[in-house]
């Protein structure tokens, strides 16, 4: 594993989970859940700082933590911008 990767993909992660966070909490599903949107935004753009390395796990478990997002945060256009992060690089 590369340092080079993790310190390209990182701010993309970082960047993922603030778009979620965002779409969750302007639509307003997360006002009722604000430590879930949370968690569950970390959890879902986490994988992504390994997605030079490691890119069929990373796009798995982003995959699983963009399905819980959408299952209890009930978020739209936000998890579809952060699932082709993984999906098409």
């Amino acid at each position: 594993m590369s340092l080079r990767g993790i310190a390209r993909d990182t701010p993309l992660a970082a960047a993922c989970a603030v778009a979620l966070l965002a779409d969750s909490f302007i639509e307003g599903s997360a006002q009722s859940h604000p430590f879930a949107a949370v968690a569950l935004s970390i959890a879902a753009c986490v994988p992504l700082v390994w997605r030079s390395s490691h890119p069929l796990a990373a796009l798995v478990a982003s995959m699983l933590g963009l399905i819980a997002c959408a299952a209890v945060l009930r978020t739209g256009n936000g998890s579809v911008a952060v699932a082709l992060v993984p999906a098409y690089s």
